[in-house]
């Protein structure tokens, strides 16, 4: 796989690869390949500059081609082109959607100044300031190929029982210190346990599904010490940085407080050990939260009573099944029989 990363377009088995997502510049310089080296793909970046340019001459803006079994699907962000040649079973609207994640995983490193920089300087090379954040596209990439909760705008939520899950909420509630603070969730095994929020402050599944990618894609934190990470949600503010503070609680469950201000850091690491110390209340070591929770990551698959199903029944032949509430955030969920 590594070598594939540095294969061009003479590889065999880089035209073999079915989804070949490409990020560049107006001016055609590479920010981002899914397979091979990027600095070696400068004649596949000028066919796809002269494809966009030939169509915008005509009045018209490109969006999709389609050759055989093989799509060819643009998202034009103001200077940064995204395009994608998939030979796949999905629509042009799924492979749009892809790539409009692609782009706002760029966006929230860099914020939308980003466009303000290339429309000033075309030539200028955006690897320079996203080095060292490739990671961060590849976990993605490899994400919406086998999540279908990006299919869906919807965030999977880790299996628990309603009391544990409302036990947790209301203790991330209850423990928040200091004015400025956004968001507090919790996610275990990159799936959402419960995220408390204000109530003018809505975090969109894409803003999640960023927010999510980016801390399982930086293996750093489960060993640092507390501090704040500058992080921007495109569809929350596309122009500025929110401070995220990390902290794993366990191997794999996770913490994560989001402030307006770089100077909350003791505000939220004195909210993280009173979660914690909340966390692990409980009449018997057994029936803390944090206990309830491990042992539900453990089972992976939690198989709801029938007082928490209400009408709901299990077919015998049935796989999986998905739900859209037509309110709040959309959900999916797997059950195996």
């Amino acid at each position: 796989v590594m070598e594939a990363f540095q294969d061009g377009p003479e590889q065999e088995r880089w035209r073999k690869k079915k989804k070949h997502i490409f990020l560049l510049t107006s001016a055609g310089k590479p920010i981002y390949s899914r397979w091979g080296d990027s600095d070696k793909l400068a004649s596949v970046m000028g066919v796809i500059v002269g494809l966009i340019s030939f169509v915008n001459d005509t009045g018209d803006c490109i969006r999709a081609v389609t050759s055989g079994k093989h799509k060819m699907v643009f998202h034009l962000q103001g200077p940064i082109y995204c395009a994608m040649v998939a030979k796949t079973d999905e629509s042009v609207d799924q492979l749009m959607m892809q790539l409009q994640y692609m782009h706002s995983q760029i966006i929230s490193i860099l914020t939308i100044t980003a466009h303000k920089l290339l429309m000033d300087k075309p030539h200028f090379d955006l690897r320079n300031l996203l080095g060292g954040t490739d990671r961060y596209l590849e976990n993605l990439a490899s994400n919406m190929n086998r999540g279908f909760s990006f299919l869906l705008n919807s965030i999977h939520c880790l299996h628990l029982t309603s009391s544990t899950r409302n036990s947790i909420g209301h203790i991330l509630q209850t423990q928040k210190d200091g004015n400025d603070l956004f968001y507090a969730l919790m996610i275990a095994k990159g799936q959402l346990v419960h995220l408390v929020r204000p109530k003018k402050h809505i975090l969109y599944p894409p803003d999640l599904h960023i927010l999510i990618n980016f801390v399982n894609s930086s293996q750093g934190f489960k060993n640092s010490d507390a501090s704040l990470t500058p992080i921007c949600l495109p569809l929350f503010n596309n122009s500025g940085f929110l401070h995220l503070y990390v902290s794993y609680l366990a191997p794999e469950i996770c913490l994560l407080l989001l402030s307006s201000k770089a100077e909350d850091l003791p505000a939220m690491s004195k909210t993280k050990e009173k979660i914690e110390a909340a966390l692990n209340e409980g009449q018997t070591a057994a029936t803390t939260p944090i206990s309830l929770l491990k042992e539900s990551i453990k089972q992976q698959l939690y198989t709801p009573k029938r007082e928490d199903r209400g009408s709901t029944e299990r077919r015998p032949d049935s796989s999986h099944y998905t739900y859209f509430p037509f309110e709040g955030i959309h959900q999916t969920t797997a059950l195996h029989c």
